[in-house]
């Protein structure tokens, strides 16, 4: 559902991220996927990161094999060195793709991403399906905007608790039914 809420954002010509794990986003909206829209932003510098650290495993290797403790030592050091740098470049590169959309899409569980965290809060979030959300999935996305919509009818079907515990906890019934 919400690949499909993706595909129909983008045909309005809203600039749209999808958050969430690339290998669960599904056909056309993988293209508006975070780490689909960060691979092609940074495409260039990680070529270069690539050319970087091919030459620092040469390096490794060749110290390894004079036994150069301290070269061995200071390649990897700089192994690290880059790989946090690059890290450090990509997710500032995300926390932009997210403030520049015009609006980000996810599932509930998506929204426990950290990088929403450092975002300001949405001005509204559009919970789909909400009759189906339990509870406790509801609040981490309803708690990230200052007004909220609830869409989906709580007389189909329940959300789905696995648990008999939580079930008798009453967490089978959706924030929409309650």
């Amino acid at each position: 559902a919400v690949d499909n809420l993706v595909e129909r954002v983008a045909a309005l010509g809203l600039r749209c991220v999808r958050l969430g794990n690339p290998e669960r986003i599904s056909g056309a909206a993988t293209l508006y996927s975070l780490a689909y829209l960060v691979g092609a932003e940074l495409r260039a510098e990680q070529r270069e990161w690539d050319a970087q650290f091919r030459e620092l495993r040469r390096l490794v290797r060749t110290a390894q094999v004079a036994g150069d403790l301290q070269a061995e030592k200071d390649a990897r050091r700089a192994t690290k060195k880059l790989s946090k740098a690059m890290r450090r470049r990509q997710w500032e590169q995300e926390i932009a793709l997210l403030r520049k959309a015009d609006v980000v899409l996810a599932t509930t569980a998506g929204t426990f991403d950290p990088l929403l965290t450092r975002l300001d809060p949405f001005d509204v979030v559009f919970l789909d399906e909400a009759g189906q959300a339990t509870e406790p999935s509801s609040w981490m996305p309803l708690l990230r905007g200052s007004r909220a919509v609830l869409s989906g009818d709580f007389c189909q079907l329940p959300p789905l608790v696995r648990s008999n515990e939580a079930w008798e906890g009453q967490l089978g019934v959706s924030l929409m039914e309650r």
